[in-house]
């Protein structure tokens, strides 16, 4: 543990020695305040096979600019004075049933259509962290209702509000509902902003991977230029936010089969993405993922396995081991063993991946015959026709 004099505020004791006072002289212990931060240098283990592991900090001082950043950051992220910040608070903590009874009983008590809008609002937020899609867009409509009253027409926080209430029926499925709510957005942010703002480079990226699920592909492609035209203006070439509109591009240009085009803009994002994430970052495997299965419709089945072991090696780190994502990632890595004739490790995987649907689907989910139809044909390939 470091700490350095020279940043500690001369208005706070952080802490204090007391070892003269305590029962245990020969402990030297120090006493920190409650409120006492540090940064976390270092996590080392203590030996092999250890369960202790050492840990290195340094003392943080009140004026420490990331501290500040992340209080400022939490601030904004709590909403309201009093009881709806109390509620905002119960909301971050997973409190969800608590905050839902304290809003219900502000809602019986306020008459201001601005607090009725940021209440339903909030009840939302709540439906949406606990996965009850319906209900938040339910909630969200009524707070929209309140804020349009209370708000001007091209307020951003009603921008800001059809985004969100898009956003749930995107994940709804209905994406009739999701593009009223995106072009409602855009209409108020040219209006309120301008053309070429970069909030309105995310509603084009949804807009975008929205047509690609319809297979309206020349549509998917034109809103991830427009979002990736608005991103490269306001940032820096190598800005992580251009990799999204990067990876859009080269989606709807793999749709519709323009594989060279889809692997420059695949490339394109991974390189930032390289640069601004941690190595096992799932963004990084969905990338490699994408690039494998370019390769692999274009023929190149050595690059396709290369792309395939790199998602793998993070998937099986990051994702949980019975979980649906890495099944698929076995899939795919059993796939490109498959094409490459490697019939024992495309075994393995496809195995690997039957085991996991076995265990999170229906026995008769379409993707358990599918990887059945996998090891099926791979047994008839080798030539024992009675495992197949």
């Amino acid at each position: 543990m470091t700490i350095d004099p020279n940043k500690i505020s001369p208005s706070t004791t952080p802490f204090a020695l007391i070892g003269n006072d305590s029962a245990f002289r020969q402990d030297n212990e120090i006493l920190f305040t409650i409120h006492t931060v540090f940064h976390v240098d270092k996590i080392q283990e203590i030996g092999h096979q250890n369960r202790l592991y050492e840990v290195y900090l340094t003392i943080a001082d009140d004026s420490d600019p990331q501290l500040a950043a992340i209080n400022s950051h939490l601030i904004e992220k709590i909403d309201g004075n009093g009881w709806y910040r109390m509620g905002e608070l119960m909301l971050q903590v997973g409190n969800f049933s608590q905050a839902k009874e304290l809003y219900n009983e502000l809602l019986k008590n306020v008459s201001n259509d601005n607090e009725k809008g940021l209440i339903y609002k909030t009840l939302g937020k709540a439906k949406l962290k606990q996965q009850e899609y319906q209900q938040a867009a339910s909630l969200w409509e009524e707070s929209l209702k309140f804020y349009m009253k209370a708000l001007p027409q091209d307020h951003p926080d009603l921008a800001a509000l059809h985004h969100d209430i898009g956003q749930v029926y995107n994940m709804l499925g209905d994406n009739v509902k999701a593009l009223e709510y995106y072009n409602n957005e855009i209409r108020i942010r040219e209006e309120a902003q301008s053309s070429n703002h970069p909030d309105l480079a995310l509603v084009y990226s949804n807009i975008s991977l929205l047509y690609s699920k319809t297979r309206e592909y020349s549509k998917a492609l034109q809103y991830a230029e427009k979002a990736y035209q608005i991103n490269e203006e306001a940032h820096l070439k190598h800005d992580p936010d251009l990799a999204t509109p990067y990876f859009n591009i080269g989606i709807a240009h793999d749709r519709i089969n323009e594989y060279e085009k889809a692997l420059e803009f695949y490339r394109r994002a991974l390189k930032i993405r390289k640069t601004a994430l941690p190595p096992n970052h799932l963004d990084l495997a969905l990338v490699y993922t994408k690039i494998s299965v370019v390769y692999k419709n274009m023929g190149d089945h050595s690059k396709a396995l290369d792309y395939a072991e790199r998602a793998h090696k993070i998937n099986e780190k990051e994702l949980a081991q019975h979980g649906s994502n890495l099944a698929d990632s076995c899939s795919n890595l059993g796939l490109a063993y498959d094409n490459m004739k490697n019939y024992s490790k495309a075994l393995e995987f496809y195995e690997k991946a039957l085991k996991i649907k076995q265990t999170t689907l229906p026995s008769n989910h379409p993707d358990v015959a599918n990887s059945y139809s996998h090891i099926s044909l791979v047994y008839s390939i080798m030539g024992d026709y009675e495992a197949a």
